[in-house]
């Protein structure tokens, strides 16, 4: 039985550029970035194929 479905996941990273790479690798596709209410975190929502 595999993965069919994830939601709301969050990761704390020191660096969101080299993590963006790493899940676009993985054949996620990137819909967005924007900040997340009361600041120091950063959104950042994708899709899987």
């Amino acid at each position: 039985m595999g993965v069919q479905r994830l939601d709301h996941v969050g990761v704390v990273v020191n660096d969101l550029e080299a993590v963006t790479s790493f899940f676009l690798d993985l054949g996620l596709e990137r819909e967005g970035r924007g900040p997340v209410q009361g600041g120091g975190c950063c959104c950042f929502p994708c899709r899987g194929r």
